[in-house]
């Protein structure tokens, strides 16, 4: 550590996102990242700056005695092991909640979920509880609430133990203040300009992209609707990534959906961002049924 410099960590728990840690690079600035889960891959492996940690008791108290000795942490969204990491940091320590968006609107569905996506929800729910015996479900509905309980309870005191909401926007940000007013203070997140470099001239003209991820927030179902009664005019195709986010019964039912319309194609390989552009600078159009 340089003299009268300032010491960031910055945690993460999925490799995808550690490049966000770019926009902290500069004189003056000791960056650590640490990286929290089963294992590295090839290329990470090779960096330098990156410490590894898996998931155990003792390392989360490795972590915490080193943000106690740190300027600022920086949380790469609030999951409850982060949550857990958090609330154990000293009060004079800054730390800085990275919001992926998530973490909030997975408990306000109202605000980030279309009406198709709910009714999806709802049918697979119903249709999996059908198919369990009544004891099974009863222990299973007390085993979650207490689990739900215990993390809602983790994940409210790791709110108001963070100093900085560090956010893309502003105004999304008291929309959400408005149902949680434990927020803390809005840092504004510096805007990523690499995708200004689009390559205009190599655009196809019916070649069109489709939501960003497998996540339920990109309310992918009203778009294949819309596309299915389309029957193929304008002579379109059109790219789904697919190629980040958890799977669950919703992103079966976008597959499935999606492997009907030949003029659908999904993504499924994760790319590195370089690759990811490319398929930008071929789009005409960007289509993202968001509700935030």
């Amino acid at each position: 550590m340089v003299l009268g410099s300032v010491k960031i960590i910055h945690i993460h728990t999925n490799l995808n996102f550690v490049y966000l840690t770019d926009i902290f690079k500069g004189e003056n600035i000791d960056n650590q990242i640490f990286f929290i889960g089963d294992s590295l891959t090839e290329k990470s492996r090779n960096d330098n700056n990156l410490v590894f940690f898996q998931n155990s008791k003792t390392a989360i108290s490795e972590i915490v005695s080193r943000c106690n000795n740190a300027d600022i942490v920086i949380l790469y969204d609030l999951d409850i092991l982060k949550s857990r990491i958090a609330n154990k940091i000293r009060k004079d320590i800054v730390v800085v909640w990275r919001f992926f968006g998530y973490e909030l609107y997975s408990k306000m569905p109202q605000f980030a979920l279309s009406k198709l996506t709910v009714q999806a929800l709802r049918n697979n729910d119903v249709k999996a509880v059908i198919h369990k015996k009544f004891s099974n479900i009863h222990r299973k509905i007390i085993k979650e609430f207490n689990e739900k309980f215990i993390e809602q309870r983790l994940f409210k005191k790791a709110i108001k133990r963070t100093n900085y909401f560090f956010g893309l926007m502003e105004s999304e940000y008291q929309l959400l203040k408005s149902a949680w007013p434990i927020l803390p203070q809005f840092l504004q997140h510096p805007y990523d300009l690499k995708f200004n470099e689009l390559q205009t001239d190599e655009t196809e003209k019916n070649f069109v992209i489709v939501g960003n991820s497998r996540s339920v927030y990109n309310n992918h179902l009203e778009i294949l609707e819309i596309i299915k009664a389309a029957d193929g005019k304008g002579n379109h195709t059109f790219l789904v990534p697919f190629n980040y986010g958890g799977e669950n019964r919703y992103t079966a039912l976008v597959k499935s959906e999606a492997g009907k319309l030949k003029q659908v194609k999904l993504l499924e390989e994760f790319l590195q961002l370089d690759d990811y552009k490319k398929f930008f600078d071929k789009a005409v159009a960007f289509v993202l049924n968001g509700e935030r």
